[in-house]
């Protein structure tokens, strides 16, 4: 049982507190993805994408729900999936979206090799959070649209967003419809690599600024080695927590989601951007979801944490 300590009401931008202990639903729309991912050490075949988000859901103590699009080769993976405690909606395509993931020069270099028609959003019944977490353009604004209406809280990671190919190699493209999306989004989650292409600024402050002034709620970005930026109207800047890193894939997944359901259940920025950053240092450790932490290890680590910071975390 999850104690949900805030209650998120979005037409007014405020929590009220109360405590309240129930199992707490999660959505996230996206593709699972079929991965190759290469390091210097390791190739291997795995299957990710919306997975990594579906299972932090689920380790986390929430009713975890996928909705995504793919076809027959997902089929294992699903049962394994819901062997997790996770359910899929998965609507039928001809193809599935497969990413090959390249670390052996450092940073992620990717091939995509196949991907899906739009998914169609087919949720009726309201949920607590909702996760928007695109692969390659199988999410858009119209999507995006009709989840805003079906859940207290919603987050979006860009990354499938500003995503686009040339000769199989993905490439960015700007944010376009930034401005239309932005203003229906709680927490927005942004990735190093795509800070540049959902804004023509250059720092990382301006870019957070100039974000929220479009609309969006708490604003998080990802920046590797160095930690993650969160601004809500005061900025937070996090280091990672130290650890051996085995694939980065994935990492970023599963801070987005934990940091939307961790502040959905406290209200509290600082303590979720903790929270996430202590969730995410698990799936490095090793290849694919292996390594997706439960509730009470992420726990121990985001005291490790919090216990480290120089400021206190106000509870």
């Amino acid at each position: 049982m999850i104690s949900l300590v805030g209650k998120f009401f979005t037409s007014t931008n405020r929590f009220i507190f109360i405590v309240v202990n129930q199992i707490m639903n999660f959505l996230v729309v996206g593709n699972i993805t079929k991965d190759l991912i290469r390091t210097r050490d390791k190739e291997q075949y795995s299957f990710g994408g919306t997975s990594y988000s579906g299972i932090t859901a689920a380790q986390l103590g929430y009713q975890s729900r996928i909705l995504s699009r793919g076809n027959n080769e997902l089929s294992e993976w699903i049962k394994y999936l819901h062997d997790m405690g996770v359910t899929v909606s998965l609507q039928p395509d001809r193809n599935v979206t497969f990413f090959v993931n390249d670390y052996t020069a450092g940073e992620r270099r990717q091939l995509l090799l196949g991907y899906t028609q739009k998914i169609d959003f087919t949720v009726e019944d309201k949920t607590d959070v909702i996760h928007i977490d695109p692969k390659f353009q199988e999410v858009g604004p119209e999507l995006i649209r009709k989840a805003r209406k079906k859940c207290d809280l919603l987050s979006l990671d860009v990354q499938g967003l500003v995503r686009d190919t040339k000769d199989n190699h993905v490439i960015g493209k700007f944010w376009s419809d930034r401005e239309e999306i932005l203003p229906l989004v709680d927490v927005l989650k942004v990735g190093k690599p795509e800070t540049s292409l959902v804004s023509r600024l250059r720092d990382y402050k301006k870019i957070c600024e100039e974000l929220r002034a479009m609309g969006a709620g708490i604003i998080a970005l990802t920046l590797g080695n160095n930690g993650s930026l969160v601004y809500d109207g005061e900025f937070y800047e996090l280091p990672i927590f130290k650890t051996k890193t085995v694939d980065k894939t994935g990492a970023g997944d599963t801070y987005g989601t934990s940091l939307a359901l961790r502040y959905y259940e406290t209200g509290n920025v600082l303590d979720s951007a903790l929270f996430a950053t202590a969730a995410a240092s698990f799936v490095v450790e090793d290849f694919g979801t292996r390594k997706i932490a439960r509730r009470q290890d992420v726990n121990a680590r985001y005291e490790i944490l919090k216990k480290s910071m120089s400021y206190r975390i106000s509870l």
